[in-house]
């Protein structure tokens, strides 16, 4: 288009993230629906100025680009994007599909690589979640580098298994013990952590979208999963051994039925039992669609129990206890927290204990901090706690001597004498 031979140019990059799903209901064809669908919202997008389309395209399996041109360089793209980044509803594909977005510009006499802004700003928006939107920033270009970088280094800790280590946080239940109430060892949660020789020390919260939006998850998962299984053999062998082992599995783990033998090849490898080892699964399961679902399944038919982490803060339907195979409910600590000064927080807690009872599930209270929130929790029939008032998360040889501490004088609430409160010996 010549007249835009100087012109101000965007180019959206988009990620279909739901599209696993829509093809699991509508077909293979579902990636040129969406393509369809984004060539009529460029034309009416153009209808509406001042952006006009130039080019809509697929450029991989669920991704898409879109170019755009106008006339002047001081163009908003609000409403570019609204129109653009809007969820593919069940209208056009039989099911829902969400668009996360990344956005760049080049103006006139200022050269710019239009493609790889786009894409580093859609890598940053993958990381705050599908249906994201972000817009390159010149200024934050150190913020894109650094995911960049870490694709790279994470990567290279996986293969060589340097700088990757777990963790392992106390889940306790109420029991009765010599002395009167009192507290026991029920599981153990496993808990990924990097630490990076040229990063430093990288949260999970940074490192874990990360790895899922660079296809890094599944080897990352298979690592933690045969690391945590190995050590919890060797804690069995110790008195007052914890029963269960937890590790949190990725939505983006549960792509083939492949992985539900890769689990039981390791829990078995390391001697023991799917039934002693318990898959912990957010609630973003759910807009996965019936293969993840299917592949739930199959784990609970392998002897693996099922719990739904962080209950009420993600995709939040009642619907999904009865849906999802499920074996506990882990009570997010957001609303454990708000127990003490907001009846609205304690009365959710309340109705998702009660309603897990009613159903035959089993509930996990986390981020218990206080001997209050601890006697609330029991009044109401939760069943196992979690939280830095029995124990932070411990790195394995502070564990041993943590469970050696519970062995000798009882499981104690605060802060244990052999560690401090970063769970470091």
């Amino acid at each position: 288009m010549d007249q835009h031979g100087s012109a101000a140019l965007c180019l959206v990059h988009l990620d279909a993230s739901g599209l696993q799903r829509v093809q699991e209901l509508v077909g293979s064809d579902s990636g040129e629906m969406v393509l369809a669908e984004l060539v009529s919202r460029a034309a009416r997008a153009s209808q509406a100025g001042p952006w006009i389309a130039l080019m809509v395209a697929r450029v991989g399996r669920h991704e898409f680009v879109a170019l755009f041109g106008a006339d002047s360089a001081h163009l908003g793209v609000d409403d570019l994007l609204k129109v653009m980044g809007r969820p593919i509803d069940g209208a056009v594909l039989g099911s829902d599909a969400l668009l996360t977005l990344g956005c760049a510009f080049a103006l006139p006499g200022q050269p710019t690589d239009l493609v790889a802004n786009a894409r580093a700003a859609l890598e940053v928006a993958r990381l705050r979640g599908p249906g994201s939107g972000l817009v390159f920033d010149p200024s934050r270009t150190e913020l894109y580098c650094r995911t960049e970088r870490m694709e790279g280094l994470l990567a290279t800790a996986i293969k060589t298994r340097v700088g990757l280590s777990i963790d392992y946080q106390p889940v306790v239940a109420r029991a009765d013990v010599p002395g009167g109430p009192g507290y026991t060892l029920h599981a153990v949660e496993a808990l990924a952590r990097w630490r990076c020789a040229e990063l430093g020390k990288v949260s999970p919260a940074e490192f874990i979208p990360v790895a899922e939006s660079a296809g890094l998850i599944s080897p990352l998962g298979r690592h933690v999963m045969d690391g945590a299984c190995n050590f919890f053999k060797v804690l069995e062998r110790l008195p007052g051994a914890p029963v269960l082992l937890s590790v949190n599995v990725s939505a983006a783990q549960l792509t083939h039925m492949g992985v539900v033998a890769d689990f039981v090849g390791i829990v078995r490898t390391a001697g023991l039992w799917p039934k002693q080892v318990q898959l912990e699964i957010t609630e973003s399961i759910a807009v996965r669609g019936l293969r993840a679902r299917d592949l739930l399944c199959a784990f609970k038919a392998a002897g693996f129990r099922i719990a739904l982490d962080d209950f009420g803060t993600g995709y939040s339907s009642l619907a999904y206890l009865n849906e999802l195979p499920i074996d506990t409910v882990k009570i997010d600590r957001s609303f454990v927290s708000e127990m003490e000064s907001s009846p609205y927080h304690r009365a959710i807690v309340e109705s998702t204990i009660r309603l897990a009872a009613v159903l035959g599930l089993d509930t996990t209270a986390e981020g218990v901090e206080t001997e209050f929130q601890a006697e609330v929790l029991t009044e109401l029939g939760c069943k196992h706690l979690q939280g830095s008032l029995f124990s932070m998360p411990l790195s394995e040889p502070a564990m041993r001597l943590w469970l050696a501490g519970v062995a000798l004088r009882g499981l104690q609430t605060g802060k244990d004498p052999h560690t401090d409160r970063n769970g470091q010996v």
